[in-house]
């Protein structure tokens, strides 16, 4: 990730406030401010962070890579992404599986600002705001006053990519 590697926060309890990342990221599960199993088995809060930098990869997400908030809680508030995001199993705020037999609440922050992305999203089985598998064996999600401006590819989601709460 842009901010913190895979697995920040793992069985913790963590804040990631007024981050920011505009570097361009290439790699498989990563994430604009946190990588893979950013919240995994713990308690993560990302707000008012933003990427704008690039992510190419397959399962990445404009702030949290592959399986965010996996077996754990993870809330992410007013956070955006504008930078492009390539790769299949992509998401505009998380990537593939995120809340995976856990808790995710995406949603906006205290001072009203929404969680948003308008980068573009290329590739297949991807969403505006997550990527496919959302919720994925039991997992818990509420999306809340999100938007996605950004272009998606054909078959996509404009805000889950397929398989929610599968």
């Amino acid at each position: 990730g842009g901010v913190c590697g895979n697995q920040a926060d793992k069985e913790g309890t963590s804040y990631i406030t007024n981050c920011s990342n505009s570097g361009d990221i290439t790699g498989d599960s990563a994430g604009g401010i946190c990588g893979k199993g950013a919240g995994q088995l713990g308690t993560l809060t990302i707000e008012s962070c933003s990427n704008s930098g690039d992510i190419t990869g397959d399962s990445a997400g404009g702030i949290c890579g592959k399986l965010a908030g996996r077996e754990g809680t993870l809330t992410i508030k007013g956070c955006s992404n504008s930078g492009v995001i390539s790769g299949d199993y992509v998401g505009g705020i998380c990537g593939n599986k995120a809340g995976q037999q856990g808790t995710l609440t995406i949603t906006e922050n205290d001072n009203g600002d929404k969680c948003e992305n308008s980068g573009d999203i290329t590739g297949t089985d991807c969403g505006g705001i997550c990527g496919p598998g959302v919720g994925y064996w039991s997992g818990t999600v509420s999306i809340n006053n999100c938007i996605n401006s950004g272009t998606i590819g054909p078959d996509n989601g404009g805000i889950c990519g397929p398989y929610a709460s599968h």
